[in-house]
């Protein structure tokens, strides 16, 4: 057993999630020193939940201001909601102005932990 030491821990940078985790390296046999690395698992996900805030009739159909929805998305996002808060609320949204992080932007819009999408039903109103 001699030349066969522990297992060698090499630190790791995951570019897509900037986790970082130990690749460990393991002997094949005790005849053989080479070392045969070990993966973490493939897909590592990250929760990608998004604040959601919901303002004038898209609070009402929902039935509150603000909540937690993962989703990659805008789109995703969205439809996560429209399956928690139902067909009111899906009629509700066919009308609405989407941001993120208070600028308007496009369904395919990707977002993530520390963002904010806000739901926007037009308004009308003014002084008489």
């Amino acid at each position: 057993m001699s030349g066969i030491g522990p297992p060698a821990i090499i630190e790791r940078a995951d570019v897509f999630s900037m986790v970082r985790y130990p690749a460990v390296f393991l002997p094949v046999s005790n005849i053989d020193p080479h070392c045969v690395p070990v993966a973490p698992p493939a897909a590592i996900r990250l929760s990608e939940m998004v604040k959601l805030r919901l303002f004038a009739s898209a609070r009402e159909a929902a039935g509150t201001g603000s909540d937690t929805i993962d989703g990659a998305t805008v789109t995703a996002v969205l439809a996560a909601a429209t399956q928690r808060y139902g067909s009111e609320f899906a009629e509700v949204l066919t009308t609405c102005r989407i941001w993120v992080n208070g600028n308007d932007v496009a369904p395919d819009t990707v977002v993530g932990p520390h963002d904010e999408v806000a739901v926007l039903p037009p308004v009308s109103g003014g002084s008489t």
